[in-house]
Order: structure tokens, then sequence, then C-alpha cells
């Protein structure tokens, strides 16, 4: 369950960064501007803190584990 979790929202993230990939700009990726950061900043931090709570629920069972 939380593996399938954590991989279908990375595979979200994914998803979602491929509409910012551009061959032609160092790194294979468009440059962060600031008309960017404005218009998309929100959607991007809500789709990497969708892996937030996941993550940290495998930090703690790897901490914890005996």
């Amino acid at each position: 369950e939380l593996t399938k979790q954590v991989n279908d929202q990375f595979a979200k993230v994914k998803a979602l960064l491929e509409d910012y990939q551009d061959p032609n700009a160092p790194g294979g990726y468009v440059i962060y501007t600031a008309e960017l950061r404005e218009s998309d900043a929100a959607k991007l931090s809500r789709a990497i803190q969708s892996l937030q709570e996941p993550l940290s629920t495998i930090a703690e069972k790897v901490a914890t584990a005996q």
C-alpha cells in the first residue's frame, strides 16, 4: 500500500515535470523564471508535498525498525 502510494505520487510528479522539458535548454528543462514561478509554483509545490507524508512514513518505519 505505502509503496504503491509513493510510486503513484512519483509518477504524478514525473508526468507534471514532463510539461517543463525542453531539450534545447540547459539541463533539459525550461528555466525557472519569475513568470513561471508566479504561474506554476503552487501547482509544483502541491505535487512535491504530496510525497511528503508517504516518504516521512517510510523514514519513520526505517528509523524505528528493529
